[in-house]
């Protein structure tokens, strides 16, 4: 995994921490798990949080 897909995981799990007031393990399952049931990668959902808080 890439450095910028790495930070796009790290500022998607702090979003998710923020907007769903969880622990960081939490919002990476969430992470993990929305990823797995859309047959997409951790990045690629990572980028999809992202783009909702710019």
């Amino acid at each position: 995994m890439s450095l910028d897909a790495r930070a796009a995981i790290d500022l998607a799990v702090g979003a998710l921490m923020v907007r769903h007031g969880c622990e960081a393990p939490a919002a990476v399952a969430r992470l993990a798990s929305t990823a797995s049931s859309r047959s997409a990668t951790m990045p690629e959902i990572a980028a999809e949080v992202l783009a909702t808080i710019r």
